[in-house]
């Protein structure tokens, strides 16, 4: 009991137990102190309620002594006194009630949150069984459509679809399939297939099957079926294994097609890629096949022998440029004809292109075969062929390689082959060569020599091998220098030097003459200008009458840059055009008329002479001396040689006499070249020759010398001239 003031009055001894007070005595002492201001807070605030209210009842967290806490439930009453009212309060420790209610809470939670759960879980539930229902029906709907749209593909594919056991027995074929083989209706064909292979090798199904069982599919497994009719299609399987849920095979499905015209077309490339499409011959990767396999065999066979035979026809380009393509290409596929009809069945005919042909000729008994063979097939080609109304004829040249047995690679024995034939031709054509091994050795020297020209001519290689000699030209009548003639001399690493008799075939064969006969005119051109330096210096010469002849290959009149290149050397050298003489053979008169005219006119426009080199050793005529405006003729050496000699000793007198007279009836100058004893000068002197070159006078000089020859007045009168032997 608590008092107005808060004070406790009196209290039991279950209190004391209540708050672990046992033996004291709390009378007197404050309730706020005692039991926890929480506690205290509650009595006087239910003092103040119970004044309306004769009983309040309230919860609180009771404080013991040593701070615990626990739940403790108060009812508050007023009782009044005499003196005041008292206020009656009755505490219960409500901890195992308190628990039990929590427990009670808890487990209610936990039913509703069960009862929640499941009531999801059922509409979840519900949900999806709503959902598969509407799929099935989808998917049901959907394996309707496809299995008819498989149907469909099924019975209108342009494929073969099939269903097999595994033991090779059809289950299923659609009619496509069926169509494919030849048969009305899928059943027939399942009927025929189940019992009767339909492979052309019969070994072909048991292949099919055993690789469908150990690897469980095949792809693109091409074969030849036979079909109905009896005929032969090529037909391309793709297939796969079914199996149970154990693994075993319940049977094989998959689809083929007919590929009979892919293979056709395979077929047809395979043919083109090896064969010449004009003449249907072999080509030259064929031709390398079968020459391989030859060398195999002759490694394996002592006695096989085989020759191979390298063939270019003469003239076809000519042939080809004035009568038409259309007229080479029938003559190519006569020259086809002829020699395959020559060949045996054992024997390669290849075309390698353009008018080349090579012969491998196998198992040959000994070399003279091939030798009667070439003789054969020179002899067919040559005879007269009518082509739309138009008579044709040519010739080959063959190169032959007898010798086969030393070669690794089939390459070099072709290429021994060509290099015959090239012998051949260079010999005349119309004949055959059999290679041996100084002709290699010649072709080596000569791709030698050709690398090698080229780097003497490239000026950034600062080899200075080429120079230019001046071989003096005298005027034999005033006894004087009249001018020069360039020559040309390669002077190799190795110390040799070689005139250009050794080295400018090559040149125009490959090409390099053009800037080879550029740098020599340019050269020519500078030195020059200093022969006219020195003339105008010296007080006595005249630049009259003296001119330097410089060479120049006939190529050139086929190049119609020429004359601007020209113009433009001796434009930058400062040289007076009239003061060259462009030397040219009889040949540049023959080959392509119309176009070196028309150079050579562009030629004398710019000033320059032009001389004829080595004059009577070919076939020009007057009428080409006198279209070109030709300024000089040279006699060849040779003539000159022949002077002195009696006529069936070689004599040349007649010939001189005729091209000195000639040349002054057509007032052209005309120099005799190569005259080395004074015989040769009289009789030249006698006969009015007015020029004359030789070694009788002076060798090639160099620039220096030539110069000097200059200044010392050689224009005026040559030096030690030789004296005449009297007549």
């Amino acid at each position: 009991m608590v008092d107005e003031a808060g004070i406790i009055v009196r209290h039991n001894p279950a209190l004391l137990r209540m708050f672990g007070m046992e033996g004291q005595d709390l009378t007197g002492r404050v309730c706020n102190e005692v039991f926890g201001a929480q506690t205290g807070e509650v009595v006087t605030r239910s003092r103040e309620a119970a004044e309306m209210t004769s009983v309040v009842l309230h919860e609180v967290l009771a404080t013991r002594p040593d701070g615990s806490q626990f739940p403790a439930e108060i009812t508050v009453s007023s009782v009044p006194l005499s003196g005041g009212a008292i206020q009656v309060c009755i505490l219960r420790d409500v901890t195992v009630a308190k628990k039990a209610e929590q427990e009670r809470e808890q487990s209610r939670a936990l039913l509703e949150r069960m009862v929640a759960e499941r009531t999801r879980d059922l509409s979840r539930t519900n949900t999806q069984l709503k959902i598969e229902v509407a799929e099935r029906k989808v998917v049901g709907d959907a394996l309707r459509r496809a299995e008819g749209k498989y149907r469909g593909i099924f019975e209108n594919s342009m494929e073969g679809i099939f269903q097999i056991s595994p033991e090779g027995r059809y289950i299923s074929a659609n009619p496509a399939m069926a169509n494919i083989f030849g048969y009305d209706t899928s059943e027939d064909l399942m009927g025929v297939l189940s019992e009767l292979s339909p492979y052309l090798e019969p070994s072909r199904r048991d292949v099919f099957l055993s690789t469908m069982e150990e690897t469980g599919q095949v792809r693109d497994f091409e074969s030849q079926v036979r079909r109905r009719d009896g005929s032969v299609i090529w037909i391309s399987e793709n297939a796969r294994k079914v199996v149970d849920s154990t693994g075993q095979t319940l049977c094989f499905e998959g689809f083929l097609s007919d590929i009979t015209l892919r293979k056709q077309a395979e077929d047809r490339l395979m043919h083109q890629a090896f064969h010449d499409a004009l003449t249907g011959l072999p080509n030259r990767l064929l031709f390398m096949d079968h020459l391989r396999m030859a060398m195999e065999r002759a490694r394996r066979r002592p006695d096989f022998r085989f020759a191979v035979l390298y063939m270019d026809l003469d003239r076809f380009k000519v042939i080809n440029d004035s009568l038409g393509h259309d007229i080479g290409d029938q003559l190519l596929r006569h020259v086809a004809s002829v020699l395959t009809t020559c060949a045996r069945c054992t024997d390669t005919v290849a075309r390698f292109g353009g008018d080349e042909f090579a012969i491998l000729l196998e198992d040959i008994t000994a070399p003279r075969d091939a030798i009667s063979f070439s003789r054969r097939i020179l002899e067919d080609i040559s005879k007269p062929l009518a082509l739309d109304g138009r008579e044709v004829m040519t010739s080959g040249s063959l190169g032959i390689v007898l010798r086969t047995e030393h070669y690794e690679r089939p390459e070099a024995l072709l290429r021994d082959a060509d290099t015959a034939m090239y012998h051949a031709k260079a010999q005349g054509k119309s004949r055959f060569k059999v290679f041996n091994q100084k002709m290699h050795t010649r072709a080596l020297e000569t791709m030698e020599t050709e690398v090698a020209l080229r780097r003497a001519l490239d000026m950034t290689q600062g080899l200075d091998e080429l120079v230019l000699l001046f071989q003096p030209i005298l005027d034999i009548r005033q006894r004087r220098l009249a001018g020069f003639e360039v020559l040309l001399r390669w002077r190799r690493d190795d110390g040799r030097v070689m005139l250009p008799g050794e080295f400018i075939p090559l040149a125009e064969e490959t090409g390099i003459i053009f800037p080879l006969d550029y740098w020599v005119f340019a050269q020519a051109c500078c030195s020059i200008r200093k022969f006219e330096q020195a003339l105008d210096a010296h007080p006595s010469a005249s630049r009259a009458g003296f001119a330097t002849n410089v060479n120049i290959s006939a190529k050139h009149f086929r190049n119609p840059m020429l004359v601007g290149h020209l113009e433009q050397t001796v434009r930058n050298c400062g040289v007076d055009p009239r003061s060259i003489a462009l030397e040219i053979t009889e040949n540049v008169l023959l080959d392509n008329v119309s176009s070196a005219t028309e150079v050579a006119a562009r030629i004398r426009e710019l000033g320059l002479g032009l001389c004829i080199d080595d004059f009577g050793t070919g076939y020009s005529s007057l009428s080409y001396i006198q279209r070109f405006s030709v300024d000089a003729i040279k006699i060849d050496r040779d003539f000159v040689a022949g002077l002195g000699r009696l006529s069936d000793e070689g004599g040349s007198e007649a010939i001189v006499k005729t091209l000195v007279t000639l040349s002054a009836g057509l007032h052209l100058k005309v120099v005799a070249e190569g005259v080395e004893t004074r015989a040769q000068l009289a009789y030249l002197t006698g006969l009015g020759c007015q020029y004359a070159q030789g070694y009788l006078f002076a060798p090639a000089l160099s620039e220096a010398e030539a110069l000097r020859l200059i200044n010392e007045g050689a224009t005026e009168d040559w030096p030690a001239y030789p004296d005449l032997p009297e007549a």
